[in-house]
């Protein structure tokens, strides 16, 4: 069509220059002027021809490109469909606590080469960690960082990764033995409040520092911070530093109250550290905390009750009707010997 279009505009010449005519006034002033006008005839014609020509062609072009992307992405939503229903075979037989092994063996079949779908990772992550075996932990901090490297701000990756960490050196904390506060009440079973809990090596301070630092970041990349702060508490507690550990307990529970294992645990750990000077316990929330975990929680109900009762033996914060309504009410639960906490 551009040959065409530029033979066009020299057809004239080209007549004159096949057939030879004389060069004569009259020729210069009919011929030429009748061939000048069919000369810009077909250039039109040929240059509107180029055009539709051209236009179908990018037409063509243009469907062309966007039927192999509607291919390209058809393929890749059959490849996450598939993915998917991996995903929620893995997650079945990662929770399944009569299969564990399910759920990974069925994220190593799925196919790790995905590897801007970092959602495999971190669920097979999950899955290794739920299995709780120290190797399982080491493979599970792998697949959290292979996470992470796709999308760092993961906040899944970052609780998971701390969580990891902590796991693995919990297993091999060691009891510290403290003194305990005994009482001997009437038509209760022998009750202690003490603090012989479970530390963490000194040796593993470094690791479970790294963890709170990795639970720290998943805050900051919007993961639930009240639970990641409770966990944040229970990293402190395994290292003995109770003061750090009530006040991520407290924050915890004033971020969502309706948690009354948070608000448990903040109010279980400020009566062990004031256990001796209990005359700031109504400045702390602590009866009132323990009231609604008595009634809304009915696995720590138990000792929530028991707390209360032995908050209201004490002598300046008797209070006879509530005393007797915690002391019932941990009665009913005692069987034989109430817990030793």
């Amino acid at each position: 069509m551009a040959f065409l279009f530029f033979m066009s505009r020299h057809i004239d010449f080209v007549f004159l220059k096949a057939y030879q005519p004389p060069i004569t006034d009259l020729i210069q002033k009919d011929y030429l002027k009748d061939f000048s006008g069919y000369r810009d005839f077909v250039t039109i014609i040929s240059g509107l021809l180029a055009i539709i020509m051209g236009a179908a062609g990018f037409g063509s072009f243009i469907a062309y490109r966007n039927i192999k992307a509607e291919e390209i992405r058809l393929s890749k939503l059959r490849t996450k469909f598939e993915v998917l229903l991996k995903i929620e075979e893995g997650r079945a037989g990662s929770d399944s606590e009569s299969d564990p092994e399910s759920g990974v063996k069925v994220y190593k079949d799925t196919g790790m080469e995905f590897d801007d779908y970092y959602v495999l990772y971190l669920l097979r992550a999950d899955a290794f960690r739920k299995r709780g075996k120290d190797g399982d932990y080491a493979l599970a901090e792998r697949d959290y960082r292979k996470a992470l490297e796709i999308h760092g701000n993961s906040p899944k990756g970052w609780y998971g990764l701390g969580l990891t960490k902590y796991l693995a050196v919990r297993g091999r904390m060691e009891y510290c033995e403290k003194e305990s506060v005994g009482l001997d009440i009437e038509n209760v079973s022998r009750y202690k409040l003490t603090d012989n809990t479970l530390r963490v090596k000194e040796e593993d301070f470094v690791q479970v520092k790294e963890a709170i630092i990795c639970m720290k970041k998943a805050i900051s990349c919007e993961y639930n911070e009240s639970i990641a702060l409770f966990d944040i508490g229970n990293m402190h507690e395994s290292m003995g530093d109770i003061d750090k550990a009530i006040d991520s307990y407290n924050e915890a529970y004033k971020l969502d109250k309706s948690n009354t294992t948070h608000g448990f645990y903040y109010a279980y750990s400020w009566i062990k550290k004031n256990a001796h000077d209990l005359s700031h316990v109504a400045a702390a929330g602590v009866e009132e905390i323990l009231k609604q975990v008595g009634m809304m929680n009915l696995y720590l109900s138990k000792p929530a009750y028991a707390l209360l009762w032995y908050l209201y033996s004490v002598p300046s914060l008797k209070d006879e009707k509530a005393a007797q309504h915690a002391l019932s009410a941990t009665n009913q639960y005692v069987i034989d010997d109430l817990f030793e906490m």
